[in-house]
C-alpha cells in the first residue's frame, strides 16, 4: 500500500481522479482496485506504463492485474 500511496501524482497525471481499495476477507493478498478515470486510453497508458511495472516488481504484485472499464458517467 505504500508504493500504491506513493504513485499518486503519477496517477493523477493519467487522468485518474478517484479510488477505491478493497482487500479480499479470505485472502488478503487479493485486492480490488475501483478507479473513476477521466479517459479509458490515458488510463490505459498508464496501466502499461514501465512506472506500474516498476511498482509492481517492488510491491510482490503476482500475476497479471484484471482490467475491466465498466461505465462512464456524463453530467447533464
Amino acid at each position: 500500500k505504500p508504493i500504491f500511496d506513493n504513485n499518486r501524482s503519477l496517477r493523477e497525471a493519467h487522468g485518474f481522479v478517484r479510488e477505491m481499495v478493497f482487500q479480499d476477507i479470505d485472502d488478503p493478498n487479493h485486492i480490488s482496485l475501483i478507479f473513476v478515470v477521466t479517459s479509458e486510453e490515458d488510463a490505459l497508458k498508464w496501466m502499461n506504463s514501465v512506472e506500474l511495472q516498476e511498482a509492481f516488481k517492488i510491491s510482490g504484485v503476482i500475476g497479471e492485474p484484471k482490467i475491466v472499464f465498466r461505465h462512464q458517467v456524463r453530467s447533464a
